[in-house]
């Protein structure tokens, strides 16, 4: 039975003129027959048509290419005489175009340097990224079937990578089958990770890391790490997600459940911030809180308000298991957040909390974390 698959047709900017790009949003099924390829553009100009196997993050091989003449009147099918996708290898549709044409955005694409019609071979310098990228679509029989046009290679290997206004690293391990989030402390970004070599020992996952210094909470970050999710959901498989996060990072993973309900199936949350407004007295960072809300919570309230779980975690939905850690001797986020961040958890329905203590000061024990995620997994 015939079926297409497609990206959305495109409005937006023009952009992407002379480059040779496929859409990991358009797999391509081992064993499918594709009878056409289609290419948007409000242009008349040469196009080509392709079908590219990814090897690894920057090879890939152009496996079959047809040039053509776009009549510029948006969709255009150009004919590929039932072509067979091969039985191994992740595939995807691509095209190239000498002028721009419009595009759509979020696309998770790989394009090529330097730019150009690239015929049939394997070609190094591939880039990716999550951006614009132009309309392209595919039709013929059992496209979306069995096994095919799966993810790149998971050879644990750090990423840089962007989705929107986002960046963010990833690394996969094994066969991935969950996506582990790691939210990286209050003034610390998405390289904390790399401290903690122990997450890399997690088997057959993503494990990706994203967050900027003194954002954590807002509203606006979460939107950020919501595009990091879709982009990694549609490069990688849409896996079950659990967030990791210590101090301000634990902070960013309880906000994150809470903007995005229902999503996330298990947290490990260590030494997290319940209350803004209550810790702008307890700490020494009145300076950096004021600097990003506009002053103090006496007459700035909302922004303080606007981070804090403690006025948002009604929100969090299950099913979701989160494990709260706390350190009897923290003097920089005093244990009482901890307990409030437990209490109002274990209250909701279809969510299972635990509270752990320990001795110790603001101390986040990755290892401790890494077992914590596994136990969780395992009752996914």
């Amino acid at each position: 039975m015939s079926e297409t698959i497609t990206s959305p047709t495109p409005s937006g900017t023009s952009s992407n003129p002379n480059v040779t790009g496929f859409d990991k949003g358009l797999p391509l099924a081992n064993g499918a027959v594709v009878t056409s390829i289609g290419v948007y553009s409000q242009s008349a100009q040469s196009g080509s048509v392709k079908i590219v196997r990814e090897d690894s993050a920057t090879n890939a091989e152009v496996i079959y290419s047809q040039d053509f003449s776009h009549p510029g009147t948006g969709w255009h099918d150009v004919s590929v005489a039932s072509w067979t996708v091969p039985a191994t290898g992740s595939h995807y549709v691509g095209s190239w175009l000498a002028g721009s044409a419009a595009t759509n955005a979020s696309r998770v694409r790989r394009y090529r340097f330097p730019y150009g019609n690239q015929g049939v071979g394997a070609w190094t310098g591939w880039d990716g990224d999550t951006g614009n990228l132009r309309g392209m679509r595919a039709t013929g029989t059992g496209l979306t079937g069995g096994g095919g046009g799966g993810p790149p290679p998971a050879d644990e290997t750090w990423r840089n990578k962007t989705a929107g206004t986002a960046s963010y690293k990833d690394r996969a391990t094994g066969t991935p089958s969950a996506i582990v989030l790691f939210m990286p402390a209050w003034d610390d970004d998405k390289e904390q990770v790399l401290a903690y070599s122990q997450f890399e020992n997690i088997p057959d996952c993503v494990l990706v890391s994203t967050g900027e210094p003194y954002t954590a909470g807002v509203a606006s970050e979460a939107t950020a790490i919501k595009a990091v999710v879709d982009a990694v959901k549609a490069e990688w498989g849409n896996f079950p997600l659990f967030v990791v996060g210590g101090s301000g990072g634990a902070t960013r993973g309880a906000m994150f459940m809470a903007r995005y309900p229902g999503l996330v199936r298990g947290a490990v949350l260590t030494c997290g911030i319940h209350d803004f407004i209550a810790w702008y007295s307890e700490h020494d960072e009145q300076a950096a809180l004021e600097a990003h809300a506009g002053g103090p919570p006496s007459t700035h309230a909302w922004p303080y308000v606007d981070r804090s779980p403690r006025w948002w975690l009604d929100k969090v939905a299950g099913p979701l298991t989160v494990y709260v850690n706390l350190r009897a001797g923290d003097t920089v986020v005093p244990p009482h957040h901890q307990r409030q961040m437990y209490y109002r958890l274990r209250g909701l329905p279809n969510v299972t909390a635990y509270l752990t203590e320990s001795a110790g000061n603001h101390d986040f024990d990755a290892g401790q974390a890494v077992t914590q995620i596994s136990v969780i997994r395992a009752s996914v």
